[in-house]
């Protein structure tokens, strides 16, 4: 069924469940007045600025990154059985190439300052690591030093990717 006007949109979705809609840069009149209007159709609705939700994507993109690293880092402690140190250097790497490439798309988005951007960037990223580590495995933490050393090594990597990043 092709929907051809805006009232049989409407009469569609009253008909359905309530859904979420993500309505993203909405910043004219027109998106607007249809959020003020899907108020009572649906469950949420997300407006998110241009800038923002690129932001997201420095951060989507850096754990995206640490994932792949991780199952890849995974995989060779499997097949070679890597001594615990090797594994170590392999997290230390993993953290240095996520938060580097996240510190330079934000380098990028910021155009100046992109080394302070950088820094920002890797602590946030380290930010979020500690918050989900301590959800979903409370008790987990290796101590002080090491926080310490792992938080330093992000805002190092974020300051890395800021400074190579060309700008807007």
């Amino acid at each position: 069924m092709t929907v051809k006007t805006f009232d049989e949109l409407v009469a569609k979705v009253k008909s359905g469940k309530k859904s979420t809609v993500a309505l993203v840069c909405a910043n004219d009149a027109h998106a607007l007045e249809a959020v003020i209007h899907a108020s009572d159709l649906v469950d949420a609705v997300l407006v998110v600025e241009a800038d923002k939700l690129d932001e997201l994507k420095a951060l989507l993109v850096s754990y995206l990154i640490s994932v792949l690293l991780l199952l890849l880092l995974s995989f060779l402690l499997w097949k070679f059985s890597w001594k615990e140190s090797w594994v170590q250097a392999g997290i230390v790497v993993i953290y240095l190439a996520s938060s580097f490439s996240g510190g330079r798309m934000a380098g990028n988005m910021a155009g100046k300052r992109r080394f302070l951007w950088g820094i920002c960037f890797g602590i946030v990223y380290f930010a979020i690591l500690i918050i989900v580590s301590a959800v979903f495995l409370p008790g987990g933490f290796a101590g002080a030093g090491r926080l310490l050393w792992a938080a330093a090594v992000c805002a190092v990597g974020g300051m890395a990717g800021g400074m190579t990043a060309h700008g807007r």
